[in-house]
């Protein structure tokens, strides 16, 4: 009902009322007295009922009055958010970071050149590092510059593409040469589309999604990357991903060129394929556990399929401590395999503590382990790699940190080379990261 129809017969009823109240009290002089005593009640009543009428009217009045001004916040509501999301769709957002370390790192004198793989605090990929018998390195290293664009071109579509600049760092892990430097590398470039909230597709190079530890060394709680993460896990991929994400799960499934990491022009005879389920709980979802599954034929030209499995998790048992665990193995194909069997297999883990005794402060414990049965290439020997990390951080904002780590790294390869004895590699570093 409109208001002014509740405000006519409001007002009609109150006119009725009030004549029915006067003829009442009209009436109580020509009554008995018992009579009138009656009526006089009645016209009580009655005058309780036009004041409950009229407290009534006012309530509606004053309940229209909030409607309209709640109808009008609301169209303003709207309209804010269709002007956000028309600036959203024209946006494009520019961000990255930068990270140097700087540090010691030390063999002793059993340290193979290069027979036994990058190690130490130093073996991300940084080039140059003395390896040698009773090697010692001292360096300063720009670890990257990394830009990242993000353009929204609708609801529909949107483009990602990540730029990582470094005078230091080797991306091609397979390879292995540490003496071949890629200055500048295309870590991710995306098309996406999205057909629906809950629904991405992307096209192009993107991370793999795989493991326990991020791509990008300031995403990390220390300096140096886990030997899982060095050796055994894919990092990016190009190919075609979908991205399925519904309440406290997100479960991507995608097909590839190649696991290998080997670049973004180069293809294989088949294409290889991998998954990722991830559930999260908790508060802002700190806590989760995550399946990742790869494999394919990498080659048509050996029989044997190249697979790979990581469980990992993180869990906060207390507001102030954070364990993490991961478990991997990888077994490929190859022709590269030392003792002449047609798969390369590979097995690996580590667990991390990590604890915040303020609010800017951090420390954190890691131990990983890393099997390579058959020298497959990957890891630079058949060999066991037990490794060690302690550090601690200090963040300056959510923009800015310095983390200071010690990392000792025991390998034992199993070779018939009598210089592969077991060895260590001690090493501390400093790493400053900020990001914008």
């Amino acid at each position: 009902m409109a208001k002014t129809d509740r405000l006519a017969t409001s007002r009609l009823l109150s006119s009725l009322l009030s004549s029915f109240v006067f003829l009442s009290w009209s009436s109580v002089a020509v009554a008995g007295p018992q009579k009138s005593s009656q009526i006089k009640e009645l016209a009580e009543k009655l005058e309780q009922a036009q004041s409950d009428l009229k407290k009534g009217s006012e309530q509606n009045e004053a309940l229209t009055k909030r409607l309209e001004q709640t109808e009008s916040r609301l169209d303003e509501l709207q309209k804010d958010f269709e002007e956000e999301r028309e600036a959203r769709q024209n946006s494009l957002r520019l961000s990255g970071n930068i990270t140097t370390l700087t540090g010691w790192q030390r063999s002793d004198s059993q340290a193979l050149d290069s027979g036994t793989g990058p190690r130490g605090i130093f073996g991300d990929g940084l080039a140059n590092i003395n390896y040698g018998t009773n090697g010692s390195t001292v360096g300063l290293f720009v670890d990257q510059l990394e830009l990242a664009i993000d353009k929204r071109f609708s609801e529909l579509l949107s483009l990602r593409a990540d730029l990582d600049i470094s005078p230091y760092r080797d991306y091609n892990r397979d390879n292995k040469n540490t003496d071949v430097q890629d200055v500048v590398q295309l870590e991710q470039a995306t098309t996406g589309i999205h057909p629906a909230d809950w629904l991405t597709l992307d096209v192009g190079r993107f991370n793999s999604g795989f493991g326990l530890e991020p791509i990008d060394r300031n995403e990390l709680a220390g300096v140096s990357f886990s030997s899982v993460h060095r050796f055994l896990v894919p990092l990016n991929v190009t190919g075609v991903r979908m991205t399925v994400t519904t309440g406290a799960w997100l479960w991507d499934l995608y097909a590839v060129n190649d696991l290998a990491d080997n670049g973004i022009n180069v293809t294989s005879d088949a294409p290889s394929g991998g998954t990722n389920v991830r559930f999260s709980w908790g508060e802002e979802a700190k806590n989760w556990v995550k399946l990742s599954f790869a494999g394919g034929p990498e080659s048509t030209k050996v029989r044997p399929l190249t697979f790979m499995g990581d469980l990992s998790l993180k869990i906060r048992p207390f507001e102030r401590l954070e364990l993490s665990a991961e478990g991997a193995y990888r077994q490929e194909n190859g022709n590269n395999c030392g003792d002449g069997r047609p798969n390369c297999r590979y097995l690996g883990g580590d667990l991390q503590v990590r604890a915040i005794p303020w609010e800017q402060w951090n420390t954190y414990l890691r131990a990983g382990y890393l099997r390579d049965y058959n020298h497959g290439g990957r890891s630079g020997a058949a060999q066991y790699i037990i490794d060690g990390s302690l550090g601690v951080s200090y963040l300056f904002n959510d923009m800015a940190k310095v983390v200071l780590e010690y990392r000792i790294d025991y390998q034992d390869p199993k070779g018939s080379d009598p210089l592969t004895d077991p060895t260590f590699t001690h090493g501390i570093a400093v790493e400053t990261a900020y990001s914008f």
